[in-house]
């Protein structure tokens, strides 16, 4: 069974903020616990919803790092 939400958010880094609102998909898979936002395309995951939570916060800051240092956060 998966639950649905939404992650609200400010990014942060030098000149660049970026407000966000991103939809998520939070699942079991095995046995580990899996925070999903389809409109990035990304996730994280862990033994427990907290640790799925603080990995994808990682996974999203780096997502943020690399597109807008690449110029393609569109």
């Amino acid at each position: 069974m998966s639950k649905k939400g939404t992650l609200n958010g400010t990014w942060e880094s030098g000149t660049n903020a970026i407000k966000y609102r991103l939809p998520v998909i939070i699942f079991k898979d095995q046995n580990n616990k899996i925070f999903y936002c389809p409109s990035l395309d990304i996730s994280g995951y862990g033994a427990t919803e907290n640790d799925a939570y603080l990995s994808f916060q990682e996974v999203l800051k780096e997502y943020f790092r690399y597109t807008t240092n690449k110029g393609t956060l569109a």
